[in-house]
Parts: C-alpha cells; structure tokens; sequence
C-alpha cells in the first residue's frame, strides 16, 4: 500500500489556517476581508488521487520538469487532481506566464467526455469574441448585459478562459490536455476556511459570490447556448488577485513533497532496475 500524502496547495492552506488561529487567539478582529492572502491556496477532503490509477487508460505519470506541446509548457508543481485528471501549474514558455494545465486520463470515455469539453470551451470563446466585437449592435446582448451586470465594469462573464488544448501521447496512452487560466481555490475551500476558523461567511460576500455564479450561468445559458450540469461548490473557483498569484507560484516552485505521479515513476524504475539485475544474474549463472 502506498501512503498518501497531502497536495501542495492543500498543506499551504493549512499552514495559513493555523497561522489565522494562532492570530485570532491574540485578536478579537474576525476575518471580513476576501483580499487577505488567506485564499491564495485550496484544501480537499482527499489529499490525492490513488496510486493504482496510474496504468493504461489512467492519469499520465507527471514529473516535475516535463515538458508538453513540444516544450512549450513546463510543468512546475502539481495544483490538484480529480476523478477524471490531474492539474499542474505550467510555465508558458512562448508567452512567459503561468497557466494552469489539465491532464485527462487515457480512457476511451475520458478522451470522449475531453473532446466534447474542449469543443463547448470553443464555443463559449467564440460567442464571447463575437458579442464583444457586436455588443454595441447585438440588442440581445445588450439587454442581457444591462440585466445581469448593473455594477459589472469590466464586463467580466466569470467564466473561465481556455487558453490551449492538445493531446499527449504517454506509457498510458493517449491523454488530453486544456491549458486554462491559473484560478484559486474553490467555493468549497472558502466554505470550509469559514467552518474550520468556527467563523461565518459575511453577508455581503454570500450575496456577491452569488451574484456573480449567476451572471456566469445566465450568460453561458442565454448567450453561449450551454447549460452547466454540474453545478456545486467545489466546481465554483476563486480568482487570485494580481499581488496574490506571485507569491502564490513562488510558495508552489519551494513545495518539497513528492506528487502521487513521480512516486509511480520511480517505484517503476526501481523495479524496472531489478528485473535487469535478475537477467543479469541469470546470464552470469548460465
């Protein structure tokens, strides 16, 4: 069995915690404000995705130092992991930024399920350009708009970007890959953060996360024509401000644990390294 160990933004969060409750115990100030660095990190009830699930039609075996799309992306530290993926944070070489990569696991259904994800993400990046290019003469967009985002300057549709998309050819097979916009920690981590500090989310933050999850489902549904079928806590994320996302890509480069994946690959090649030395020995014997 093969113990697992914490993620890396999981066991940041916690050290962030603990130092809010080690702040709180000599303060009476409660946390209110969401710009603290206290959200710069994401925590999870499973702190990794299992072993055994590294094999053909399963996750790819990442390594801190691999490269994708011909060397473009460099992988820097691993974000968090699903069921059906595992996500990393990547260096883009070609545009210098930091984005965040999705790794699909190789299953026929997975590759499926991937193709039609990257295929609605299209669709939303598409619809989006184009009423931004017409919104001034798009009277459906308009009054879309001035319904949902009375106070919404930047025209933000709170709906993430995709940046990139690509397969991968791996020892497990064929895995999509979608580079998206590097985002915080999720609604459920916010949730969470409020319980564990034995604190309440403020109104005035309920109502604006609630608003703004609204404007995002009223315009993937009336302008891009998608439904979101998932729709829960944990799918809903954070957006890291400017000042936030640099510490937070330097707190990722001095994590020091092993991500789930390299461990496979040295389990590997260590066990590749004794069936050599056993033929080995078998040629010296005969």
């Amino acid at each position: 069995m093969h113990k697992k160990k914490g993620k890396p933004i999981s066991d940041l969060l916690k050290k962030k915690q603990t130092e809010q409750i080690q702040k709180q115990q000599s303060s009476s100030d409660s946390f209110t404000d969401l710009e603290s660095d206290e959200f710069t990190e994401s925590d999870s009830s499973s702190d990794s995705e299992d072993y055994e699930d590294y094999k053909k039609d399963g996750y790819h075996p990442v390594f801190i130092g691999e490269n994708f799309n011909n060397g473009r992306y460099l992988i820097i530290q691993k974000l968090g992991w699903g069921h059906f993926s595992t996500v990393w944070l990547v260096l883009d070489r070609k545009e210098s930024k930091h984005f965040a990569l999705k790794i699909q696991k190789s299953k026929p259904s997975y590759q499926e399920a991937a193709v039609d994800e990257v295929q609605m993400l299209k669709q939303q990046i598409y619809t989006y350009k184009r009423h931004m290019q017409n919104k001034q003469n798009d009277q459906q967009w308009v009054e879309i708009y001035k319904s949902i985002s009375f106070d919404n300057k930047d025209k933000d549709t709170f709906c993430v970007q995709m940046i990139d998309n690509f397969a991968h050819f791996g020892i497990h097979g064929k895995h999509f890959c979608i580079v998206f916009e590097v985002l915080g920690p999720s609604l459920l981590d916010l949730i969470n953060h409020f319980h564990k500090s034995n604190s309440i989310m403020p109104l005035w933050l309920a109502k604006l996360i609630t608003r703004q999850i609204l404007i995002g489902l009223v315009y993937m549904h009336n302008v891009c024509g998608l439904i979101h079928t998932d729709l829960k806590p944990e799918n809903v994320m954070l957006q890291l401000k400017p000042e936030q996302f640099d510490q937070f890509v330097e707190d990722l480069k001095k994590y020091d644990r092993v991500p789930v994946s390299m461990r496979f690959l040295e389990d590997m090649q260590k066990s590749t390294r004794e069936c050599q030395q056993k033929q080995e020995i078998k040629k010296q014997e005969g």
